[in-house]
C-alpha cells in the first residue's frame, strides 16, 4: 500500500510540474498577439466582405458604404487599401446617383492589379440585379468593368478565383429561363473581361434555389463549389436550408453534387482544400426550432463525410469563413451572439486538426457586430474582418489582425514530431534570404519546390530521403525578381502549400 500511495505522489507531482513546465508554452499557442484592431467609417453604413494581402504586404478590403443623404442606403462598391498596422493607403468607391452595388470578392492578378466581382442593381432602366466584374490598377483606379445579366432579377457574383491558365473564374447567383435561382459560372478573360465560358447550373431538386458562397479551384485543375440549397433535400417535406457541394472539370460541367444537413437550416459559407486532398467547410447548422452553430465539416476529396463539429452557445453561432493553421488544425470566423460583449460579436474559433477547440475569441461592441472573412498573412499570422457597429445608426468596416500561431516551443519541448508540417518562412517579406522550416513524422523522401503565382515550377529546392525530425531550408532569391511565390512539399501523402513574397 504504501509502495503504491508514493507512486500515486510521484504522479501527482509530475503532473503538476508537467503544467507548470507547458503552461507558458501552451498560452502562447492558444492566444496570437492582436497586432491592431480598427474600423474604418466613411458616410454612413460601412461592412467589409473580403480582403486579400498583396505583393507589397499590405491589405485591400472590399465592401459597401451607403450614406445616410439621398438615395439612403443606396450602396456603394467600397475599397479600402491598408498598410501593415491598419493605416488607410487610399480608399475608393464605385457607384452612381442611379445604382445601387455591393462588392463581395477581391482577388490579385501577377502583375499586381485587383479583380473585383459584386452586385449592380441599376434603380432606372428595371430595378433587377446583375453582376459586375472590374478591373483596377494596384492604386485602385478602374481599367474596365462589365456588367453580366442571366435573364433573371436577383444576380449576384459572391466569389472569384485565379486559376491555373491564368483566368478568372466567377460564381454568381443566376437564372436559367425559371423563377428559382442557380449556380451561374463564368471564366472570364483578365484582359478586357470578355466570357470565355459561362455554365447555369440547376442542381435537380424540384422548387429549389441554389446561392453558392465560395469557389476554389482544386489541385487537379478541377473546381469546387459551396454554398447552399433553399429547401432542404434531406428531408423534402420541410422547409430550410442544406449546404451544398459541387465539383466540375475544367470547363464547368459538374462531376458531382453532394448536400449535407437535417430538417432545418443549414448553409455553406467557405471551403478549403485540405493537405490529404480532401475539404473543410464552414457554415451555419441549426435544427429545427433550435439555435444556430456554427459548423465545420471535413470530407474527403469525393465529397464523403469523415466528421462534423459544431460549436455554439446558448442563442446563436454563424461561420462564415476558415483558414488551414501551420499545425494542420483550423481557424474559423464567423459570429457569435452567446460569448460576446452584446448583440452579435465578430467571433474566432481555433481547432486542432480533428476540431477540437484549442480557444475562442470574440471583438466587438454592444449594437451588433460581424465576422464576415478570415484570411492568412505573409507572416503566418492572420487578418479577420467584417462590421462594427456602435450604435442603430452607425456600422463601420472593421479588422483585426492577430500575430502567428507560436508553435515551436509546444514542438520542441512537450512533444515530439507526431505529424506533418510546413511553416511559413521567415522573414516574410525578405531579400533575398528566407528560412522554410518543415517536420515530417516518419522516413521519407521530402520533395519541396518553388512556383510563380500562375503555378509554373522555378526550381527544386530539397529532393531527398529524411528521417523523422525537423528541419530548416534557407532559399535564396537572389536570382529572381520581386514578386509572390509558391512553395509546396510533398512527403508519402502528405503535400500542401504557402506564399511568401520577394521584395527588392
Amino acid at each position: 500500500m504504501k509502495y503504491g500511495i508514493k507512486n500515486i505522489k510521484t504522479a501527482y507531482i509530475s503532473v503538476i510540474l508537467f503544467i507548470l513546465i507547458a503552461a507558458p508554452f501552451i498560452k502562447s499557442i492558444l492566444k496570437p498577439e492582436i497586432e491592431f484592431e480598427k474600423n474604418y467609417h466613411k458616410e454612413g453604413w460601412e461592412t467589409f466582405y473580403a480582403a486579400i494581402q498583396t505583393y507589397d504586404s499590405n491589405f485591400v478590403c472590399i465592401g459597401e458604404c451607403a450614406p445616410f443623404a439621398e438615395p439612403e442606403f443606396d450602396e456603394n462598391v467600397w475599397i479600402v487599401k491598408v498598410d501593415g498596422n491598419g493605416e488607410i493607403i487610399w480608399e475608393r468607391s464605385f457607384g452612381s446617383s442611379s445604382t445601387s452595388e455591393s462588392g463581395s470578392d477581391i482577388i490579385e492578378t501577377p502583375n499586381h492589379d485587383l479583380i473585383i466581382v459584386g452586385r449592380n442593381k441599376n434603380r432606372r432602366i428595371d430595378g433587377n440585379n446583375n453582376i459586375f466584374i472590374r478591373r483596377l490598377d494596384s492604386d485602385g483606379e478602374l481599367r474596365w468593368q462589365k456588367i453580366y445579366d442571366s435573364g433573371g432579377p436577383f444576380d449576384i457574383a459572391l466569389s472569384v478565383t485565379h486559376t491555373f491558365d491564368n483566368n478568372y473564374v466567377v460564381a454568381a447567383k443566376g437564372f436559367n429561363g425559371d423563377i428559382n435561382a442557380n449556380i451561374w459560372l463564368l471564366n472570364i478573360d483578365p484582359e478586357n473581361g470578355e466570357i470565355i465560358w459561362e455554365k447555369n447550373h440547376d442542381l435537380g431538386f424540384e422548387n429549389n434555389e441554389e446561392r453558392p458562397s465560395k469557389i476554389i479551384q482544386t489541385r487537379d485543375s478541377c473546381f469546387v463549389i459551396v454554398g447552399t440549397t433553399f429547401f432542404p433535400v434531406t428531408d423534402p417535406n420541410s422547409t430550410g436550408e442544406d449546404l451544398f457541394l459541387m465539383k466540375t472539370d475544367i470547363e464547368g460541367n459538374i462531376i458531382w453534387v453532394k448536400t449535407y444537413g437535417n430538417d432545418g437550416y443549414d448553409e455553406g459559407r467557405d471551403i478549403l482544400q485540405t493537405d490529404d486532398g480532401g475539404f473543410a467547410i464552414v457554415g451555419q447548422f441549426r435544427k429545427s426550432n433550435d439555435v444556430m452553430s456554427l459548423w465545420l465539416l471535413r470530407t474527403d476529396n469525393n465529397g464523403d463525410t469523415l466528421w462534423t463539429k459544431t460549436y455554439c452557445g446558448d442563442t446563436g453561432e454563424i461561420g462564415t469563413s476558415i483558414v488551414q493553421t501551420d499545425d494542420n488544425g483550423f481557424l474559423m470566423c464567423g459570429t457569435t451572439d452567446s460569448y460576446g460583449n452584446g448583440f452579435w460579436d465578430l467571433w474566432l474559433v481555433r481547432t486542432d486538426s480533428l476540431g477540437d477547440t484549442l480557444w475562442t475569441m470574440p471583438f466587438g461592441w454592444k449594437s451588433g457586430d460581424r465576422g464576415n472573412f478570415l484570411i492568412n498573412t505573409f507572416d503566418g499570422g492572420y487578418i479577420a474582418g467584417g462590421m462594427k457597429s456602435d450604435s442603430i445608426t452607425s456600422r463601420d468596416g472593421y479588422l483585426i489582425r492577430l500575430g502567428p500561431d507560436d508553435l515551436t516551443s509546444i514542438d520542441n519541448k512537450i512533444s515530439s514530431v507526431n505529424n506533418y508540417q510546413l511553416s511559413q518562412n521567415y522573414p516574410n517579406p525578405f531579400n533575398p534570404t528566407t528560412n522554410i522550416v518543415y517536420q515530417i513524422p516518419k522516413e521519407g523522401r521530402v520533395v519541396i519546390k518553388l512556383y510563380d503565382i500562375l503555378g509554373r515550377e522555378i526550381q527544386s529546392l530539397v529532393n531527398e530521403q529524411k528521417t523523422q525530425g525537423r528541419y530548416e531550408y534557407t532559399f535564396d532569391g537572389s536570382n529572381l525578381s520581386s514578386g509572390v511565390y509558391i512553395y509546396r512539399i510533398t512527403s508519402d501523402k502528405f503535400s500542401t502549400s504557402k506564399k511568401f513574397v520577394l521584395m527588392k
